[in-house]
């Protein structure tokens, strides 16, 4: 993930935005205990790509402060989530995050939340949010995609995809050319070997399956995404661990 910055400006404002813009050079004023959140937005699919929280500006923290607990910290993110709801465009019972992992570097929690649709995962979609000891949200910073509706029964069995891709990257041939190359921003929890997906490509959202397979030519290992309704091959993206057999 890449370092955010201690301040960012409101990158543009949005014609039709969901949330009203401060004047220039100030922030969002919003919450009980006055967050002011600096915004950047994605300028094609209108979500935030990054917010700050501005008024933590020499927060107190250091040795020997302990950091938040899960539950805390995932409580704290998840009322961001809640109030600035209009700013994701949620839908309740449609889109969500779960959340993937959590770790601590001294006094601070780090949570990666991946987003949902109906359950289902999309693929390098979500935030990844830093929280304070005392339950404060410092940052977000991720990709959110609003308004997805496509329909999330599979005409593939996993087992026929892992099969279709098996097939395409058997060993000694080349890889097809024709399959692009993936490279999310946010690694969502995927750990099994075969995994059903949302998966962002060329401006559409396709449901597929991500089979691991061993990359021809190459010692390592391939999530090839396998289009769950008519078997095309979609993309296909590196990945390191996976969950051994």
């Amino acid at each position: 993930m890449r370092r955010i910055p201690s301040l960012f400006v409101i990158a543009a404002a949005l014609s039709g935005a969901c949330a009203p813009l401060p004047p220039q050079g100030g922030g969002i004023d919003v919450g009980a205990q006055s967050d002011q959140w600096m915004v950047r937005w994605d300028p094609e699919l209108r979500t935030p790509t990054s917010l700050v929280n501005r008024s933590l500006a020499g927060a107190p923290g250091g040795s020997g402060t302990v950091a938040a607990s899960d539950s805390l910290a995932e409580a704290a993110v998840r009322e961001v989530f809640r109030e600035r709801a209009l700013w994701f465009n949620l839908r309740p019972g449609l889109d969500d995050f779960r959340v993937v992992r959590s770790y601590t570097r001294g006094w601070l929690r780090y949570l990666r939340f991946e987003q949902t649709y109906r359950g289902v995962s999309v693929a390098g979609a979500g935030y990844e949010a830093n929280v304070l000891a005392n339950g404060r949200v410092g940052s977000l910073e991720g990709r959110y995609h609003p308004g997805l509706s496509l329909d999330l029964q599979p005409l593939l069995t996993a087992e026929q995809a892992e099969n279709r891709a098996r097939a395409l990257y058997s060993p000694g041939a080349p890889p097809p050319v024709s399959v692009p190359t993936v490279q999310f921003e946010i690694e969502n929890g995927f750990r099994d070997r075969r995994v059903l997906a949302i998966v962002p490509i060329a401006r559409r959202y396709v449901l597929a399956w991500g089979v691991v397979v061993v990359q021809a030519l190459r010692n390592d290992h391939a999530r090839v995404y396998i289009d769950a309704r008519d078997g095309t091959p979609i993309a296909r993206q590196t990945v390191g661990w996976v969950e051994p057999r």
